[in-house]
């Protein structure tokens, strides 16, 4: 009886040796493969933050704005990227103006990389600007052989309105082509150009409304869209 108890003992001490040694070897491979893991990612954040390159002159200048909290302005992967948040006194329109003020800055120092400007506002984002590296370009020439009308003079005839995509906070030209007259008088949707400063933009028949001609989310402002012209083909 005394050897069967000591027996029992025996294995049981036994299968409690291995036990532990099983859960001690389960601990090491799990702190093994925690430390690669954790190695692997600051492997990662290491090489995002490598191919950033930081503009330390517009960032500074950003964080001088008046309305703006915090900022960075830098190059990642062929895209200058200006981000910023705005104060609690700050409005979303204070936001969107600003993001388009430094989209155009970035843009005319860096115009063979993309620009997207955002900024943030309480943990939302309340503005998205995006310029592309390749526009279509008109010359003078061009202009000058063909005939043009003021988008102001159509604003003012209730011809062209505008639309804010509240998402990308990007504007839409919108054209009624039943109100055209003159020149512009029963002209097709793809007769018609918007002119912007030297980019030109093709208009597009809304497929919902056949007689509304759109030039749909620029990255323009209102101001600018006002100064463009609609050029004839």
């Amino acid at each position: 009886m005394k050897k069967y108890i000591v027996a029992t003992i025996s294995i049981l001490l036994l299968l409690t040796g291995c036990s532990d040694k099983d859960e001690a070897s389960t601990k090491e491979k799990t702190k093994e493969e925690t430390k690669e893991e954790t190695k692997e990612e600051t492997k990662e954040v290491t090489q995002e933050q490598t191919n950033k390159s930081e503009n330390q002159e517009l960032t500074n200048k950003l964080k001088k704005e008046s309305v703006v909290q915090e900022a960075l302005v830098y190059e990642q992967n062929g895209v200058m990227f200006g981000t910023f948040v705005v104060n609690d006194k700050a409005s979303v329109q204070d936001a969107v103006e600003l993001a388009e003020e430094y989209a155009e800055i970035l843009k005319s120092e860096y115009g063979n990389l993309e620009v997207r400007v955002s900024a943030e506002k309480n943990g939302k984002k309340v503005a998205n600007i995006m310029k592309n590296k390749e526009t279509n370009v008109t010359t003078d020439s061009d202009i000058k052989k063909s005939e043009t009308v003021d988008v102001n003079q159509l604003l003012e005839e209730g011809i062209v309105t505008f639309k804010l995509n509240f998402v990308s906070q990007q504007l839409s030209l919108l054209l009624d082509s039943t109100k055209l007259t003159g020149a512009l008088e029963g002209k097709k949707d793809s007769e018609l150009v918007l002119l912007v400063g030297t980019e030109t933009f093709d208009f597009k028949s809304n497929i919902f409304k056949p007689t509304q001609f759109d030039v749909a989310n620029t990255d323009y402002s209102k101001t600018e869209l006002t100064k463009a012209k609609i050029l004839i083909k």
